[in-house]
């Protein structure tokens, strides 16, 4: 490729490579095996990605640009982005971009979406892109089925649908965003099996319990083969809220869940593909739904 990124290194399919350093090693692939002139874009907000742009200076002579992203306004980074507001249905950004100041409303959720909208800057800009080309061009940019998808619901209840994929590090940053949305309405957490963890599963379930119980939701649901590890999580968490639990979904659980909205309830799902957690979201009485991708 002419332009490479790694936007991240987290804790996804570490069944299969053990740690999170062999993570980051094979991702870093991307940059050994790219053309020796190719432009290397590189989030010095992880540390293990700043180590790979710390190695850069060296290791790719030849390369036509190094690019780097941040949400640091003093990182020195080409592309710097933050958040002013969030909503259920947009981000707010303001920054800089080669030194330029931007700011551009973007219709998508959750602080853990600003890397992804980063490295679409930083792609951008890589391929000869203005500032300004770029502060137009954000607000274009959408989610895909199952990723951070708003989902409006007959009860006037709103749903975020996150069901394409789950691990530790995704669940937590969309977790931690809950508490920033205004509503009078429940919050409420469907949670599905997180997969690919190996003998991690059970601590990161337990783990990802505890997590839940102190954001504030009202009720929880979780389906998957560590629901006890999720159940003991939550009990850790001092959970007080209307818990739902099973090793496998059921149409009495998905009924329960949609008699349960009300006008402003904020309902959350997030699981593992292998979940099949959509199936919950017909439950809900979506006004508008593709249930497949």
């Amino acid at each position: 490729p002419d332009i490479v990124v790694c936007s991240m290194v987290g804790r996804a399919h570490i069944e299969h490579f053990g740690t999170i350093q062999a993570i980051a090693a094979a991702k870093e692939e991307i940059y050994q095996f790219a053309k020796a002139d190719a432009i290397r874009i590189y989030n010095l907000d992880n540390q293990l990605t700043h180590s790979m742009w710390e190695r850069a200076q060296k290791q790719y002579p030849k390369a036509k640009k190094i690019i780097t992203f941040s949400q640091n306004p003093s990182s020195g980074a080409d592309i710097c982005l933050q958040i002013k507001k969030l909503t259920m249905s947009s981000l707010q950004l303001v920054g800089s971009i080669a030194g330029v100041s931007i700011e551009a409303m973007v219709p998508v959720f959750g602080e853990h979406n600003l890397v992804n909208l980063m490295v679409a800057a930083s792609i951008g800009y890589a391929l000869g892109m203005s500032a300004h080309e770029i502060e137009l061009a954000l607000p274009r940019c959408r989610t895909n089925w199952g990723r951070n998808q708003l989902v409006h619901l007959q009860s006037g209840a709103e749903l975020l649908f996150d069901g394409y994929n789950a691990n530790p590090d995704s669940m937590k940053a969309l977790i931690e965003n809950v508490p920033l949305l205004k509503s009078k309405g429940e919050k409420i957490a469907v949670i599905g099996q997180m997969k690919e963890l190996g003998a991690l599963a059970v601590q990161a379930h337990q783990e990802l319990g505890q997590h839940v119980a102190q954001i504030g939701f009202e009720q929880v649901y979780f389906i998957g083969e560590n629901y006890l590890a999720f159940q003991e999580g939550l009990k850790q968490g001092g959970f007080k809220g209307e818990v739902n639990i099973q090793a496998e979904f059921s149409t009495a659980m998905g009924e329960k869940l949609g008699h349960s909205l009300k006008k402003n309830s904020i309902v959350v799902i997030k699981g593992s593909r292998g979940a099949a957690t959509e199936r919950f979201v017909k439950f809900c009485k979506p006004i508008s739904w593709s249930e497949k991708k």
